[in-house]
């Protein structure tokens, strides 16, 4: 599976890329720090998931998700986010969000929650 990671804080973009990379199943494709890059970066390497910070500078997650299921609506988006905010959930699943992860969760766990969410289970 081609993964790309969207988060603003570079720490958490190289730690995630670096930790999924090890699964065997994921390849981490690139990484982008907002959601203009991000967009660039679905063209250049046709992921086939994305894991989007849903607040980040330039052009927010929400409407990153909006152009990214705009232009390919096959590629399967998991929003990230520190926060537990309702509002934030409904926006990201009105937009065409398949899943919805904390970034407090645990690697192991995001890795098995990406591979159902492509298998077609929506995860929140």
């Amino acid at each position: 599976m081609k993964l790309l990671i969207v988060d603003d804080d570079p720490l958490v973009r190289q730690s995630l890329r670096l930790l999924l990379g090890k699964e065997d199943d994921f390849e981490a494709v690139g990484t982008a720090g907002d959601g203009r890059e991000a967009i660039a970066a679905c063209e250049r390497e046709q992921p086939d998931v994305i894991l989007l910070d849903i607040r980040m500078p330039v052009m927010d997650g929400i409407e990153c998700l909006k152009a990214i299921k705009q232009q390919w609506p096959s590629i399967r988006v998991m929003m990230l986010t520190t926060f537990r905010d309702e509002h934030d959930i409904r926006m990201a699943l009105k937009a065409g969000a398949e899943g919805f992860m904390l970034k407090s969760t645990p690697v192991e766990n995001m890795a098995q929650q990406l591979r159902a969410m492509q298998a077609g289970t929506a995860i929140l």
